[in-house]
Parts: structure tokens; C-alpha cells; sequence
């Protein structure tokens, strides 16, 4: 299942065939729906009311160790007071992410561990954007763009330890794609290069290999490694937006020879010149010309590594990615600083995904 952005506005009629048995007082409560499609094609619901969550369906409860109620959907005490941001399904299992960055896991296959329960996933202090599931295994993209995989690894395509989430070596890594019917999956790294990921070639199979020709989508990167194109639903959803402006700046972003601020974000930073940003912001106008003006260092704590590279990617070159994972994050960060042009971008994002 991929990911939707959240409605402000849940219209229940739309999903009021396999809703018609439940008590319409709970359906008045549900602020966010998840539907989700097992590998047996039985349709089961994740509910979020506004201090909840709640599952539906025969085989889902039955993975929790819950009894299904066609009248009345089975709260989840383990994701009490946190709010879902996606969902996806493999082979009889399914992952949900939140949004403090964990991950959860359910599934009646033992490989798995869930002991009848949402296994927590993330441990330490790793925190994960983004997840996708492919037919026995999942990745997970961690906010610094790190990436790890872990499932069935029968060849030992995954590397390292299966029952575990085990690092991928590639680094700087903005967005993952799988499907839950194929053992392959794709990575694209902020320099726009596409990896594959669990590739079988000449009867050998790879843990990843960076692949050539310069692929421009993940449809096309798969293109390359099976005999036709996959668009793992990311392909129409994730938009460059260009603002027409006749030069592109970006030599003056991330030049380690030409730059009076950096923006900290953990243990990462970003480059830049007080000057431009002026120029072409009026929050930096306000940022740079009161108390902060002879500051060179500027922690951001709000927006992840990805988030804020790409705004100010857009600020010098008037071009600007997004994607489903980072939509609400880049309206937030509109928002704060109060960019127009953005916004409208985001906006434009939004009414592409009613449309389709």
C-alpha cells in the first residue's frame, strides 16, 4: 500500500460498503483512514480518532491476537497518543510508521517475532522517515538518510543479519521504493543516482550496484533491471516544480570555498551565503539583517536534512522535488517563513494526488 497524505477532511461515504456494519457513532469519531489490502485480497482498516487507533478486519486482529468486532474496530494500546503517517504491506505482513519517526510491525509469521503484537522496530535513537515493503522484506530510510533492510534473506541478498534492520552502504539516501510482489528494490540518493537493491544477475545476487544511464524516475530505473518499467505508485506523485527563473545559483549553495552561514542539521550542514538568500527571501531578509546577522551558524531543529535542502535548493536554482514523504513538512516550512511560491507548489502537489 503506498502512502497518502493525510485528509483534513475524512469523507466516509467513500469506503461506506465495507464500513456498513460498524456503529455509526465510532464512524463519526474517525479523523484518519488506512486501508489496507493483504496478500489474501481481504481488505482490513487501520482507524485514527483523535485519541486512538484503532484495527478492523478478520486477519489483521487475528495477527494482533484481537477479536474482530464487525461492529465495533479494536483499539491498538500500543500506538495510543501517536499519530500514523504510513502504511505498507508485504507478504503477510504489514508496517506502520509515526510520526516521532518509529516503526511497527505485524504479521502471524513467526520469522517475524511480533508475538502476537506491534514489534517495535526502531531502537536507540534511529528515527525513520520513510518505509517500503517488498514481497519478504522491508526498508527503512532513517532521517539522515541512511537506509536498512532486513527480511527474509534466503540468499543473502540483504546482507548481514535477516531478523534485524541491517545498514545498506549508501549514504545521503532521499527516497526508497519496493513492491510487495517483487524481491528487488530502488533507492535515489540526493545526487539523483538510483541504486538496486537484492538483484539477482547472472545467477549471482547483489546486495546493491549503482546503476548507469542516469535514470530519471523510479520507473525508469527499473526498467533496467527488469523487462519493464514499474512505477511502485511514486512515479506520478513525485513532481518537479521549476519556477522559470533564467539562472540557476547553485554554486553559491553547499561551496565549501564561498560562504559566510551554515545551517546545522544533526550532524550534517549545509553552506551558504548570507547575501543570496537575502536577495531572494524575505524570512532570511529579516533572518540575517537583526540579532542573527553576525551569527555563521544556524541550528535547525524543525525540518529534516532532506527537507531544508530542498528549499534552499529551490531558493538557487528555482527548482524544487516533492514527493508524498516530505509534502507536509515542506507546507509547514511555507508556512514559517512565509514563501508564496512554495506554498502554491505544494498546493499544486496536493490537487495533482485528488486528481488521480
Amino acid at each position: 500500500m503506498k502512502k497518502l497524505p493525510t485528509d483534513s477532511y475524512v469523507d466516509i461515504k467513500l469506503f461506506k460498503n465495507d464500513l456498513k456494519d460498524i456503529d455509526e457513532k465510532f464512524i463519526r469519531n474517525i479523523e484518519s483512514i488506512f486501508k489496507i489490502i493483504l496478500f489474501n485480497s481481504e481488505m482490513s482498516y487501520l482507524f485514527m480518532t483523535n485519541d486512538a487507533t484503532y484495527v478492523y478486519g478478520k486477519e489483521i486482529c487475528k495477527w494482533l491476537w484481537l477479536k474482530h468486532d464487525p461492529k465495533r474496530p479494536q483499539q491498538i494500546n500500543i500506538l495510543n497518543g501517536k499519530k500514523i503517517i504510513q502504511v505498507e504491506s508485504g507478504h503477510n505482513f504489514i508496517v506502520v510508521l509515526t510520526d516521532d519517526g518509529s516503526v511497527y510491525l505485524a504479521s502471524d509469521d513467526s520469522f517475524w517475532q511480533t508475538k502476537n503484537t506491534l514489534r517495535l522496530i526502531s531502537t536507540d535513537n534511529d528515527r525513520f522517515e520513510m518505509i517500503a515493503c517488498g514481497y519478504y522484506h522491508l526498508l527503512l530510510l532513517r532521517k539522515d538518510g541512511i537506509v536498512f533492510a532486513f527480511g527474509y534473506n534466503k540468499y543473502g541478498q540483504l546482507t548481514g543479519d535477516a531478523k534485524v534492520p541491517t545498514k545498506i552502504p549508501i549514504e545521503n539516501v532521499q527516497s526508497v521504493a519496493c513492491m510487495n510482489n517483487f524481491p528487488f528494490s530502488l533507492a535515489l540518493d540526493q545526487s539523483s543516482h538510483y541504486y538496486v537493491l537484492n538483484w539477482m544477475k547472472d545467477s549471482k545476487w547483489l546486495p546493491f550496484k549503482k546503476l548507469n544511464g542516469q535514470p530519471k524516475s523510479f520507473a525508469a530505473a527499473s526498467a533496467i533491471v527488469y523487462e519493464s518499467p514499474i512505477t511502485y505508485g511514486l512515479t506520478s506523485t513525485i513532481y518537479v516544480f521549476d519556477l522559470h527563473d533564467p539562472i540557476s545559483f547553485i554554486g553559491l549553495l553547499n561551496n565549501p570555498e564561498n560562504y559566510d552561514v551554515e545551517f546545522v542539521i544533526g550532524d550534517k550542514r549545509i553552506m551558504a551565503l548570507k547575501y543570496y538568500l537575502k536577495m531572494t527571501s524575505k524570512y532570511y531578509s529579516r533572518m540575517f539583517s537583526g540579532d542573527w546577522q553576525k551569527d555563521n551558524r544556524v541550528t535547525i531543529h524543525d525540518y529534516s536534512y532532506d527537507v531544508y535542502y530542498s528549499y534552499l535548493h529551490m531558493l538557487h536554482t528555482g527548482r524544487i522535488r516533492i514527493k508524498q514523504y516530505n509534502i507536509f513538512k515542506l507546507i509547514d516550512l511555507a508556512n514559517c517563513y512565509g514563501d508564496e511560491r512554495l506554498m502554491k507548489h505544494c498546493q499544486t502537489f496536493i490537487q495533482k494526488l485528488i486528481n488521480q
